[in-house]
């Protein structure tokens, strides 16, 4: 959920240009005041349990295997992503006509 001015938007998008573009994702956005007016409640209620997180905390908290996770996830696509089905399937039918 973000509050952008009047509007609220709830979903399971992010915004990048993956989520956008090749994802499929959902994002609502409301603009009803009672809607907006909840959702500045429900997200005062979460800020008041978080705690800020400095940078140079933050990176005395993460190890090499973090590091290492992070790296493979970038180099390494999920057999599920709907961008390497399609391009390993359209590389794979030019291998298939080399052949």
């Amino acid at each position: 959920m973000f509050i952008v001015d009047e509007q609220v938007y709830v979903g399971s998008s992010n915004l990048d240009a993956r989520s956008l573009n090749i994802n499929y994702e959902l994002l609502v956005r409301f603009s009803d005041p009672s809607v907006v007016n909840e959702a500045h409640s429900i997200f005062a209620e979460v800020l008041a349990l978080c705690r800020r997180i400095e940078l140079t905390s933050w990176r005395r908290s993460r190890n090499p295997l973090d590091e290492a996770d992070g790296a493979v996830g970038l180099l390494c696509p999920r057999p599920d992503d709907p961008w390497w089905r399609e391009e390993g399937e359209v590389l794979a039918l030019g291998v298939r006509r080399q052949l």
